[in-house]
């Protein structure tokens, strides 16, 4: 009877792990059970798509030159330093945090990568326990439908093709950066030099250009100086803004006190800038309470913006679509093609954004501040990344020597969970014997290591189902050393397995150690654990430096430049308080700047955790004050000040679609957007967008709050008109008429 693909594939492993010469196909045909009653042909064939699934697995087939009657030809073997997965010690801290790394990413894909890197540190001897450490939990978005591709060709090294503003680009991936909510790709495109992509922003699915060798790893000193295309420019310019007493966190966030004589009521802020428009946005959406008094150009811009909300609010008075101010430098280009908008109903904590966040004291990711991901990150994508005026006329070919195929990496599905060593892109019945043989090579070393475990304790401990883990039993029972005799086969009493749920499996000791972790799972989980070091605080920073350390020592070969994460997630020092008020139960009292509402607020909570969403850090807590869960953005706590009282118990914490169920009941508002400020609809959640034959933007926001609209209306001014909300426009009208009364009144106007 030919034996099963699954048994097969494992007797294989097992007789190049334990060969020290290269074996030659033939030695090979006779030595693995299941080869031997091939053809010729048959077998050559099957040789061929084992040893491809073994590699796909990351099992580390070595190539050399054998001895056969014909003369010198290609042997294999595996070197079992190559293949084992080397000893790590974590320490108590160190396992809880490589635990807790398995629910950052909120991408199937590497969510499954990290699930298997924990599996296979299980079965090596680390202890995981993610249960232990409840005041953190990270997340790392990854809404872009192409960004699995993206992830592949930086990891290999593979050129990537894909459509950005209609133009097809042939393009190498350095590194990955996330800013907040929005991952880019930073690299050479081969017709157009070093550009910056925004992944939302690539049109239909890309594909990994294959048939050709690596890229070249891009020199440090280039990339560093190539990152600059994704900061925010420097601040060369000051303005002088008068601001009243807790309001106008934006603007008093970013600036300092300054001396000299304020209008009555409001105090002097030094508020640096390096474009205009950081401050007028702010400023006009500040109303009253900030006034801009230096320099005067930019004091001239506000008040033309005010007036023109002012004047868009008027009954019979249409507001021009001219605009009078310069628009933010932050904006896609008016021509640009392909502008993404968030789905309100994808389960985005932006959904939160649109006016939620102060009914409930909190801010939610997705709002948009000067300094933040809307002003930085867009403008040097639409900078770096978008197809210029110089790049027109280039030649559209790959630039590649060599054959180019086109391939799509395929998404994974959440479902295929971790341990179930179910490898990404792979389908049918291969795939199941594939996926079959990943299990084995977990459960043989894990199980020698527990002799007499409970099939159902060694299932949970892997992530496995124990019916799964009975049928992978089986196969083992029929594998082993090359000849098959009863002394080579691995022995497992199945029978006590079936009677007592008991597991014994011996002599197996060339599986003693699990195969090693493959680079989508070493650097998926490294990356992971660089996202819990942007939320922690103290002293776990140098936890997780060591931890990164010795995982970087198993991770396979050099690993390329690590994405970048950069996450709005408050101070070091903010952090560290709440960290300690959550574990040692105190009750604290927070700074907290409002954002629409534009008002400093000092709530008494009881904090609970720190968890971030869409690349913003939050802090859950209970509103002693409002007497309910409410969440706070830790860029915008101030100030965390001990009370000596302890934190009392609340309850479980509000479901994380909660923002969702307001936003439902949100009436939604139609806006005419022009081009200028259509940068919005990557940071809002919408629930319609058309565009016009003119370039512009119908676009529909749901809308919890008045005042995050009157905020909102202020700050983009002539680049946004209501269709169907008049008394809003007059809301936002009376509020633009009040700040010029308070210029005129300041002698400003």
């Amino acid at each position: 009877m030919a034996s099963r693909k699954p048994e097969r594939l494992l007797n294989l492993v097992i007789c190049l792990l334990v060969t020290r010469r290269f074996l030659t196909r033939d030695q090979i045909r006779e030595s693995v059970e299941g080869y031997a009653e091939l053809t010729a042909v048959a077998f050559r064939r099957a040789f061929e798509r084992d040893k491809d699934e073994l590699r796909r697995l990351g099992v580390p087939l070595e190539v050399g030159s054998a001895e056969d009657w014909g003369g010198v030809v290609d042997g294999y073997r595996i070197r079992r330093g190559d293949f084992e997965l080397p000893v790590i010690e974590l320490t108590g801290v160190e396992s809880t945090l490589v635990g807790l790394a398995t629910r950052v990413w909120q991408e199937a894909t590497l969510d499954a990568a990290t699930g298997r890197a924990i599996a296979k540190l299980t079965a090596g001897g680390v202890g995981i326990s993610p249960e232990r450490l409840v005041a953190v939990a990270p997340s790392l978005p990854t809404r872009e439908a192409g960004f699995a591709v993206f992830w592949q060709g930086w990891l290999t090294r593979s050129p990537i093709r894909f459509v950005y503003h209609g133009r097809r680009r042939d393009f190498e991936p350095w590194q990955l950066v996330l800013r907040q909510a929005s991952w880019y790709a930073l690299g050479r495109d081969r017709t157009a030099g070093v550009r910056a992509f925004k992944l939302s922003r690539v049109e239909g699915q890309p594909v990994l250009l294959t048939g050709q060798p690596p890229f070249p790893p891009p020199d440090p000193a280039e990339l560093a100086a190539h990152r600059r295309l994704l900061e925010a420019p420097e601040p060369v310019h000051q303005a002088l803004v008068a601001i009243r007493p807790d309001t106008a966190p934006a603007l008093r966030r970013r600036g300092r006190p300054a001396e000299g004589r304020a209008p009555e009521g409001y105090n002097l802020v030094a508020v640096p800038y390096a474009r205009p428009d950081e401050i007028v946005g702010e400023a006009a959406a500040a109303g009253a309470d900030a006034l801009v008094l230096e320099p005067l150009e930019l004091r001239a811009q506000v008040l033309e913006r005010l007036r023109q909300v002012a004047a868009a609010g008027q009954p019979d008075q249409p507001a021009t679509s001219e605009a009078a101010t310069s628009g933010p430098a932050t904006s896609e280009p008016a021509g640009s093609e392909s502008i993404t908008s968030r789905a309100a109903t994808a389960g985005s904590a932006t959904a939160a954004a649109v006016g939620v966040e102060d009914v409930s004291e909190s801010v939610t990711p997705g709002s948009l501040t000067s300094g933040s991901v809307g002003s930085a990150a867009v403008g040097a994508e639409a900078t770096a990344g978008s197809a210029t005026a110089a790049e027109a006329g280039a030649a559209e070919g790959s630039g590649a020597a060599g054959p180019v195929v086109a391939q799509a990496v395929p998404a994974t599905s959440r479902a295929a969970r971790p341990g179930s060593g179910a490898m990404p892109g792979t389908a049918g019945k291969a795939s199941e014997a594939v996926d079959q043989v990943a299990r084995l090579l977990l459960l043989i070393p894990y199980l020698q290591s527990h002799p007499g475990i409970s099939l159902s304790q060694a299932a949970a401990a892997l992530g496995l189902a124990p019916e799964q883990v009975r049928g992978d039993l089986a196969v083992a029972f029929m594998c082993g050393l090359p000849g098959g005799l009863p002394g080579d086969l691995i022995e497992i009493d199945l029978d006590l397995v079936d009677d007592e749920g008991v597991v014994y499996l011996s002599n197996a000791e060339v599986l003693s150690r699990p195969l090693r972790l493959n680079p989508d799972e070493a650097m998926g989980l490294i990356v992971a654990l660089r996202a819990v070091r942007q939320v922690a605080a103290g002293d776990l920073h140098q936890v997780i430096d060591t931890l990164l350390a010795k995982l970087a020592a198993v991770a396979p070969g050099p690993p390329p430049t690590p994405p970048a994460l950069e996450l709005a997630a408050g101070l070091d020092t903010t952090r560290e308080r709440l960290f300690g008020a959550i574990s040692q139960a105190q009750r604290v009292r927070l700074t907290y700047y409002g954002a629409s509402r534009g008002q400093t607020s000092r709530p008494l909570v009881d904090p609970a955790r720190l968890f971030t969403s869409d690349g913003v850090a939050y802090l859950s807590a209970w509103s002693v004050g409002r007497d309910a869960w409410r969440t706070y953005r830790l860029d915008r706590i101030a100030a965390v000040e001990p009370t000596g009282d302890l934190a009392q118990a609340h309850g479980r914490e509000p479901a994380a679609d909660s923002w969702l169920q307001t936003l439902a009941q949100a009436r939604p508002v139609r806006l005419r957007v022009r081009p200028a400020a259509q940068w919005m609809v990557e940071y809002y959640p919408t629930q319609g967008l058309t565009r016009l034959p003119d370039g512009d933007l119908e676009v529909t926001l749901p809308v919890a709050d008045p005042a995050w609209l009157r905020w909102l209306l202020l700050r983009l001014g002539p680049d946004v008109t209501l269709l169907d909300d008049p008394a809003a426009a007059a809301d936002a009208a009376q509020a633009a008429t009040a700040a010029l009364a308070a210029y005129a009144a300041a002698g400003l106007a």
